[in-house]
């Protein structure tokens, strides 16, 4: 699944009259997708390394988010732990269909095409009233605990870019507990940077946050 990101930044720009990219893009599935800026993660990505205190928070059950500037748009990761097992949080971040009963941004999430493990996605968001629709690749390697995620090219969705990376490491199996990693790369334009990296950071929290939620049945 691909981060909230988007659907929290096009509001922003819209009420600031600025837009993801010139032309505006409109999402249409018949035609192939203007950019590739990004590349998508290709190999098992390594555990984000934290400091003392980001694991120290981690340990006691809070989220720890970093997120940065650059010069495509934006990047952030967030980690969490889950007390639930692998099994739990993968069932989570592959219902699609439940997406919209679990984040409230989400109005659909349908699996149009899927080959092996690699899911394509169409996910309509909706927020403050402003619709968006991302077409998701969405490669899974669930023995290795990753997932990696980016436009399908072969359809325009409403951002210029955008890709990133679901980790699951279990960390014990009883009571269970797993390391919940998720990674975002936006590449966007005309927006300040302070609002990319705020957003970032939210988005990526609000993501780890419901996959949490739903893994434990809570």
């Amino acid at each position: 699944m691909p981060t909230l990101l988007p659907m929290l930044l096009l509001p922003v720009m819209l009420l600031t009259g600025l837009v993801l990219d010139s032309p505006a893009l409109a999402a249409d599935p018949e035609s192939p997708h203007p950019h590739q800026l990004i590349s998508p993660v290709v190999s098992k990505p390594a555990a984000l390394d934290l400091n003392t205190d980001e694991q120290a928070i981690v340990d006691g059950g809070g989220v720890v988010v970093r997120s940065q500037r650059t010069k495509l748009g934006g990047e952030g990761q967030a980690v969490q732990l889950v007390n639930a097992p692998p099994s739990a949080v993968w069932d989570a971040i592959l219902g699609y269909p439940l997406y919209p009963e679990r984040v409230s941004t989400v109005v659909s999430a349908t699996v149009y095409e899927r080959d092996g493990d690699t899911f394509y996605v169409d996910m309509k968001s909706s927020i403050m009233g402003y619709e968006t629709v991302l077409y998701s690749r969405n490669a899974l390697h669930r023995d290795e605990g990753w997932m990696a995620w980016s436009l399908d090219y072969r359809r325009t969705s409403d951002v210029k870019d955008i890709a990133g990376y679901w980790r699951v490491e279990q960390i014990q199996d009883s009571p269970p507990l797993t390391r919940l990693e998720h990674s975002t790369v936006l590449a966007i334009s005309g927006v300040p940077g302070f609002v990319v990296k705020h957003l970032t950071r939210q988005s990526l929290a609000d993501g780890v946050a419901w996959v949490k939620k739903a893994a434990e049945g809570s």
